[in-house]
């Protein structure tokens, strides 16, 4: 009946990550390369990636999973290190599945929210109360525990008024069942 996309509130820690990783390919460049010019000329290319990543991710909206695949070629070809490159790969696929967005479903019977692994489905008689106003919504329940976050609004035109007549019918409801 009601449907939402909601804003992803984490800390940006896949830059963090991405430069750490990044650094570390330098190390291991610098460490494992025989030719003197290859080994820094790809230390310098590593490093100076890992300190734009977020900018050349952002910017020059480049994205990270060929981002990272080309610091998987680069620190194969230069270290022979293919475990780190395979590394590299995993955790740009990794991040490439978790960057779905939350989907929030409110129907009469069951609230779901859909993350990028698993649902999580709750039942209106575990709800205190369910109220969106001003772009958050907030699903209270009755064990004390809260969730709230931000609504992208433009993809999800809903009538507040509407949306929380509706959900407080259904708490009601079924606090007498």
């Amino acid at each position: 009946m009601f449907s939402f996309r909601l804003k992803n509130t984490n800390i940006n820690i896949e830059i963090y990550v991405t430069r750490a990783l990044f650094a570390i390919a330098a190390v291991a460049a610098y460490v494992y390369t025989g030719n003197v010019y290859v080994r820094y000329g790809s230390v310098i290319l590593l490093l100076v990636v890992a300190v734009f990543t977020k900018t050349i991710l952002k910017r020059y909206k480049v994205n990270q999973l060929i981002l990272l695949g080309a610091g998987a070629v680069v620190t194969l070809l230069t270290s022979g290190s293919v475990v780190f490159a395979v590394v590299l790969i995993i955790y740009g696929f990794f991040l490439k599945m978790m960057s779905k967005e939350t989907k929030l479903e409110i129907n009469t019977e069951t609230i779901t929210v859909q993350y990028a692994l698993y649902n999580r489905v709750y039942k209106w008689a575990d709800m205190s109360n369910v109220v969106l106003k001003d772009g958050i919504l907030t699903l209270d329940f009755k064990s004390n525990k809260i969730f709230q976050s931000e609504v992208k609004e433009n993809e999800t035109p809903v009538n507040q008024e509407k949306f929380n007549q509706f959900c407080a019918g259904q708490v009601q409801n079924n606090m007498q069942l």
